[in-house]
């Protein structure tokens, strides 16, 4: 369904990629829609489809399943995908970097078990340092497409009000003048020492910028930095040093190929 997005051909010829996604995104929604019958049929639960579900609108009736499963389709890009693909890049290269997974695994274990919440997770520096070049190298949302609002020029060229461009973080967040070996995997580029990211107030944008800054980039911080968590303590990440790990980058991030990763138990101490 996503893919079919991004394609130039919007016409549903037998097996294209338009028809692909269309059947894709009817399945979906036929999925979803028997999902928010199941869920209204049982008492309300804490779980965001059961939520939505039984929400009513002002006029206390419940929310039209059409919409509910329009949002339910956007959530499974916007909160599911974007952090998959990102927890992905971030286990594949500390797998590839051992030096680094060493550092992050210090970092957990000093917290001894302590769990990883909203207000304590700002305490996992380093691990906060991979998430942020793992995004860097991989943005979740690679181009954002924006309206120009006031005649202006970019680079030289004039671009008049009303003009459709998009902003490319895929490309900004390995331009050579702004970054150290931008295809190089640092985390500590963004360091205090270095703070590469601070070069200008949109070098660094992976949850776009200003008013349509990505609502769930705090969130998607925190979602990381728990499935990391949780995996490295008490164990270590071995990947296949022939089999690097190629990204598909749009219409988001995916790996191009399965990434197979070994988690192997590390012998207590004790």
């Amino acid at each position: 369904m996503m893919a079919a997005s991004v394609t130039p051909v919007r016409v549903a010829l037998p097996g294209s990629r338009w028809a692909r996604g269309q059947g894709a995104r009817a399945r979906l929604h036929r999925l979803l829609h028997e999902l928010v019958a199941e869920r209204r049929a049982r008492d309300e639960a804490p779980d965001l489809l059961s939520r939505l579900s039984h929400a009513r609108d002002d006029s206390d009736a419940l929310l039209p399943a059409g919409e509910i499963v329009d949002h339910l389709s956007f959530v499974l890009l916007a909160a599911h995908d974007t952090t998959t693909a990102t927890v992905a890049m971030m286990l594949a290269e500390l797998a590839r970097r051992p030096d680094w997974q060493s550092r992050v695994r210090a970092e957990i274990e000093a917290r001894d078990g302590e769990p990883v919440t909203v207000a304590s997770h700002a305490a996992l520096v380093d691990i906060g340092l991979v998430f942020r070049e793992a995004i860097r190298l991989s943005p979740p949302v690679p181009f954002s497409p924006r309206e120009v609002v006031v005649d202006t020029t970019i680079g030289g060229t004039p671009v008049p009000a009303g003009s459709l461009v998009s902003a490319a973080s895929l490309g900004l967040h390995v331009h050579p003048e702004w970054w150290t070996d931008p295809q190089v995997f640092d985390p500590d580029r963004f360091g205090p020492a270095r703070a590469e990211d601070k070069g200008h107030s949109h070098l660094f944008v992976p949850f776009g910028g200003g008013a349509h800054l990505c609502i769930g980039n705090h969130l998607a911080e925190i979602m990381a930095k728990v499935v990391v968590v949780r995996l490295l303590a008490g164990h270590r990440i071995v990947g296949d040093p022939g089999r690097p790990v190629v990204f598909t980058p749009v219409p988001i991030p995916r790996p191009a190929r399965p990434v197979i990763l070994d988690v192997r138990a590390i012998a207590s101490r004790t």
